[in-house]
């Protein structure tokens, strides 16, 4: 195709030969002017050189003679000079003959004619020029709008991609979900033809990594690679040196291993990076020939490898606040999370001017089971319990595990009263049986409640209810207590009470008194039961009621309990040593504490031989409740004293479960009917004792009745046949060397 300045040599020959003749013109000259206003002439006919650029219009060889014809083209377009024949040589030469007379009307005419046609086929030229170079921009624009629309639809859907993984991370989805989810923006983005694999560092171990999120790979291949070298193929490199991967032109597969087939072609490693440790790796390959991968697609990678980064980090930020703030046995939240929410619900009541409650919850008997059955047994049970807690909470309620076997309960917008109804419902349910360790287990639990009020803190509430906890704890027939604005004093000396109890039982300070058991029919003493006696040196006597609970919080039960024991059984040898105390026995209380300490039965077998004595002088008693929390170990532990020779007591008969089923179970030698049953009012229910009396009979267990005050009461128990009695009026606690000489009377 002609260029544009070849059609106007082609259009200005064509003009002038048809206005001109040979013989008339010798040449023709066009004088242009271009874009930076430099003046060049074209030659169109005959020899005249083509002028170099710079050339003035004005050239005096040509220009400026009088003959010679100039014809402007309009507008830029320039002028056409027209040499006559007969000065053609000389314009050749550069010289003009300045006397020259006007050129022939006739050329002049024609040329002029032809000039008008030539300045139209210039303009027409002209348009189709600016046509050619409208439809060039236009064209060029097109392309350069495609190319920002695919641009800008790349990079829409990268951010909406983005936006996605975030939206997953803030949302609290979980790390694997996260990292699915960026496998799939990985396929959306790069192609679905694509294999995907994301491999994560083993936390445990540095030298393996793990895949955890795939696509397009064959099930074989990722469960041969779930836990694979961390040097492994070309994701390995790209975690060793933590820098993107690149194997192209059917290199790929030997670079990655076994982790695709080995028809892949191209494939590209990213390392996830995260505070400059190299957590783990994405690997995008291949299969198809001449697949290779843009430096946008690199990128691409590289800003999702990022996205996982900020995902793995944040998970590890949420695992290390979750660990902080929440109990990791039973999922609860912690002492932590609970004062935190405890401060937002006194402000809010404050503010709201509503009220808020909380219920502190301690189990009973945990420790027995833990020192029984083992931790791991504790630990299940704490699970359970929490679950069981949980289970009956609203959801705006705040169920937490503060420590060892103490639980809390926030209750917003719930009054003292209602939150109390809250706290009895979460003590039945703990109290239910549950399955320990292969054996059913049941534990009780003591709650203490508090409300806000004034300028109470959270440090503050918590106080509150931990010492109404404690009230509730030393009442076994109140499991639920209401915080007493007294309660702080009491627990104060609580406190005093509890570190000299721990000094007066280490320094010997401590004392045992004996109350006679009695048969009814003959008035005579047929053994004692031993209860400590502690006469403080500030306080004067303080009431076993006081410091019994005191020692089975702390722990000392264990050491009180041996101490008792074994004065005791060395006062039982002296009684026995004497005349007439030959067949007396000893009847000892034992606490749960005690009972269930792996220690005890060697303690008793041990006592027995210090002092000297034969296991059957010795009566031990426990209560139905201690027996009822550890069935299981409750039973072997009495089994293990029946086998020394040691009797065991039910103690308290008719205040806990009166089970007819235990008592055969535990094969008791002894049943003590509680002193409640003689205090009730307007008179003993006798139809009842005769019912317990002939049970004891037909299970060949001695009855004895505790609290017989009157001589109505002995009189009405010996006609119903019960053969042991204890009480004031039959005999006080008294000092050993008291109760010798009482042996030695025979009274009816």
């Amino acid at each position: 195709m002609p260029t544009q300045s070849g059609r106007l040599h082609e259009l200005l020959s064509a003009v002038v030969d048809a206005a001109t003749s040979d013989e008339m013109v010798a040449g023709v000259l066009r004088w242009i002017v271009d874009d930076d206003g430099v003046q060049t002439a074209l030659q169109i006919r005959g020899g005249l050189p083509v002028a170099t650029h710079g050339a003035p219009l004005g050239n005096p060889g040509i220009a400026d003679r009088e003959d010679v014809i100039v014809v402007p083209l309009g507008g830029d377009d320039g002028e056409v000079v027209v040499i006559p024949a007969e000065d053609a040589n000389n314009a050749d030469q550069g010289g003009v003959d300045q006397g020259r007379a006007d050129p022939p009307s006739a050329v002049d005419a024609q040329v002029r004619t032809a000039t008008a046609v030539l300045a139209l086929g210039l303009r027409v030229l002209r348009a189709e020029q600016e046509a050619q170079a409208h439809a060039t921009r236009a064209s060029e624009a097109a392309q350069r709008s495609s190319a920002l629309a695919t641009s800008m639809a790349r990079r829409s859907s990268f951010i909406e991609a983005v936006l996605d993984i975030q939206r997953s991370i803030t949302s609290g989805a979980s790390i694997h979900a996260v990292l699915d989810a960026i496998v799939s923006v990985v396929v959306r983005l790069l192609g679905r033809d694509l294999q995907v694999g994301l491999r994560l560092v083993d936390a445990a171990d540095a030298n393996t990594a793990t895949m955890v999120a795939w696509h397009g790979i064959d099930d074989e291949v990722v469960k041969a690679s779930k836990n694979s070298p961390r040097e492994f193929g070309l994701s390995g490199r790209a975690l060793q040196t933590g820098q993107l991967q690149v194997a192209e032109n059917g290199g790929a597969g030997a670079a990655l291993g076994d982790l695709v087939e080995a028809g892949v072609a191209t494939a590209m490693s990213v390392p996830i990076v995260a505070a400059d440790k190299v957590l783990g790796v994405i690997t995008v390959s291949a299969t198809q020939a001449g697949r290779r991968f843009s430096d946008v697609e690199r990128e691409t990678l590289s800003a999702l490898a990022t996205q996982a980064a900020i995902a793995l980090a944040d998970a590890q930020a949420d695992r290390r606040l979750r660990e902080a703030m929440v109990d990791g046995l039973t999922g609860l939240p912690n002492r932590t999370l609970l004062m935190d929410r405890l401060a937002q619900a006194i402000a809010r009541s404050r503010r709201d001017d509503s009220v808020c409650s909380l219920v502190f919850i301690d189990l009973d008997r945990f420790k027995i089971v833990n020192d029984s059955l083992g931790h791991a047994a504790g630990d299940q049970l704490l699970v359970e319990i929490a679950r069981r807690l949980r289970g009956r909470l609203r959801e705006t309620d705040t169920c937490a595990r503060l420590g060892g076997d103490e639980f809390a309960v926030l209750l917003v917008n719930t009054g003292v009263v209602a939150a109390a109804k809250v706290a009895r419902t979460l003590i039945a349910g703990i109290c239910e049986p549950i399955a320990v360790g292969g054996r059913m287990v049941t534990v009780g639990g003591s709650a203490g409640v508090a409300e806000t009020s004034g300028s109470l803190t959270a440090s503050d509430l918590v106080r509150n209810a931990d010492l109404a906890m404690y009230e509730a704890k030393r009442d076994p027939q109140r499991s639920v207590h209401l915080y007493e604005p007294g309660l702080h004093a009491a627990a104060l000396e609580h406190l005093e009470l509890s570190a000299d109890l721990e000094v007066a039982l280490a320094g010997g300070a401590l004392d045992v008194a004996y109350q006679p058991l009695v048969d009814l029919e003959t008035g005579r003493v047929l053994g004692a039961e031993a209860l400590v006696r502690w006469h403080h040196p500030t306080r004067g006597m303080v009431s076993p009621a006081d410091f019994i609970p005191i020692a089975e919080d702390t722990g000392l039960i264990v050491a009180l309990g041996r101490f008792v024991l074994q004065r005791s059984l060395r006062d039982l040898a002296a009684w026995r040593a004497g005349p007439g105390g030959q067949d007396l026995y000893i009847s000892v209380n034992v606490a749960p504490g005690q009972l269930f300490d792996p220690r005890f039965v060697g303690d008793v077998a041990s006592a027995l031989k210090a002092a000297g004595l034969p296991a059957t002088s010795l009566l031990i008693e426990v209560t139905e409740n201690s027996l009822m929390s550890q069935i299981g170990p409750s039973r072997a532990q009495l089994a293990a004293l029946r086998d020394l020779g040691v009797r065991v007591a039910i103690d308290d008969f008719g205040t806990g479960y009166s089970s007819l089923t235990y008592l055969r179970d535990f094969e008791f030698d002894v049943l003590k009917v509680d002193r409640a049953f003689l205090l009730r009012e307007p008179e003993p229910d006798w139809s009842l004792f005769r019912t317990i009396l002939d049970l004891c009979k037909s299970m060949a267990m001695v009855s004895v009745v505790e609290g017989i005050e009157h001589d109505w009461q002995r009189a009405q128990l010996r006609e119903l046949g019960c053969e042991l009695g204890q009480g004031y009026l039959l005999g006080r606690p008294m000092p050993a060397a008291e109760l010798l000489g009482l042996a030695l009377v025979v009274s009816v």
